[in-house]
């Protein structure tokens, strides 16, 4: 009877330090607005215009809505995992000169672009000086411009008159 006592107790402490088995803020679907289908109970935060400073939007405060065109220049805008962006109607997300845009989420825990309200925002374009990194991202309700990038949501742009400079990276983006 002490040895059965002596494994369930064992068993018992093991489950409780296993996250995955225990309930934790950390670890649920609350703390993160990318896997939520509502962010109706989630106050946005606004951005527009050009940054050119380093940035980090967090999944804390997201939803991060994308209200008017935003240029990035000579900074580095780092988008954590779990976070949403949400972008207005034809507004474009633009990597310039210098920029940065660092968006690494994680199977468990994703990185989503999408349209704000009903209509399709333009894209996320990464210029030849700028550059993008994007793990576990999934870009929906884009492709707005029909006639610049022919309804294209990501944008790597390239010189025309000498060899491109590899400039995105993507791994795992829908």
């Amino acid at each position: 009877a002490a040895m059965v006592g002596l494994i369930s107790a064992l068993l018992l402490l093991a489950c409780d330090s296993d996250p995955v088995m225990s309930p934790s803020p950390d670890h649920g679907i609350s703390s993160c607005p990318a896997k939520l289908t509502d962010l109706s109970g989630l106050t946005a935060t606004t951005h527009r215009g050009i940054i050119d400073t380093d940035m980090l939007w967090t999944a804390a405060t997201s939803p991060h809505v994308i209200e008017e065109n935003v240029t990035l220049s000579n900074a580095t805008l780092t988008i954590e995992p779990c976070a949403v962006v949400l972008v207005d109607a034809d507004v474009p997300l633009v990597a310039d000169a210098g920029a940065h845009i660092v968006a690494e989420g994680t199977a468990a825990m994703p990185i989503v672009f999408s349209r704000h309200e009903a209509d399709r925002w333009d894209y996320l374009l990464v210029k030849e000086a700028g550059t993008a990194s994007l793990s576990f991202v999934t870009l929906s309700g884009g492709g707005a411009d029909l006639i610049t990038y022919d309804g294209a949501t990501l944008v790597a742009d390239g010189p025309t008159n000498r060899p491109y400079v590899q400039n995105l990276t993507v791994r795992d983006v829908t």
